[in-house]
């Protein structure tokens, strides 16, 4: 099982937040739609939901299969996904760092690359309309999707293996997962 806990997400979180000073430092975790921007002494990173095992706006389910596949093969083969904006290859805005599955709910630590205007642009922007932003996979199906009967004659495709080559920020309203918004927990108390 690839999947992390609580405790585990507690501990990466504090060590993106350690000894930063001035950063703007994770108050949630990325449970429940949250996503961050954490700056620090190397970078600037995303930490957030990437993708939810949920039923998503193109009628297809992306597994927990799925993810631990995914979570696997970046592993396995040690490569991880590049970060886009709006899953465009020429518009690469950084790398994926690290990817874990919690639950129902995949999730991505990835550095922007400060080089990048676009990337710097997104971080502000980000920052300051983060209700407007989402996440978005990309991935490589390497079976074909198992059939889910929803309904009595109504059946939904299911996708349980295959590669995530990239991850994009694009408008949450265009992310065929749902609750990948940056803001969805925003004034939520735990």
């Amino acid at each position: 099982m690839v999947q992390v806990n609580s405790q585990d997400l507690i501990k990466m979180r504090k060590s993106l937040d350690a000894g930063l000073g001035k950063s703007k430092k994770i108050r949630q975790l990325p449970i429940g739609g949250k996503v961050e921007i954490i700056r620090n002494h190397s970078g600037v990173y995303l930490f957030g939901i990437a993708c939810v095992a949920v039923l998503n706006r193109v009628n297809e389910i992306d597994s927990r299969a799925l993810f631990d596949d995914f979570i696997y093969r970046q592993k396995m083969n040690n490569q991880w996904p590049s970060m886009l904006f709006g899953h465009v290859p020429q518009l690469r805005i950084g790398q994926v760092t690290q990817t874990f599955r919690q639950d129902f709910t995949y999730i991505a630590i990835a550095k922007f690359d400060l080089s990048n205007r676009l990337a710097r642009m997104l971080i502000n922007d980000i920052e300051n309309e983060a209700n407007y932003w989402g996440m978005s996979v990309g991935y490589i199906p390497h079976d074909k999707p198992e059939l889910v009967r929803v309904q009595d004659d109504q059946f939904v495709e299911c996708y349980n293996s295959g590669s995530n080559h990239e991850i994009s920020i694009v408008p949450e309203a265009h992310a065929a997962s749902h609750f990948t918004g940056f803001n969805l927990m925003k004034g939520v108390k735990k």
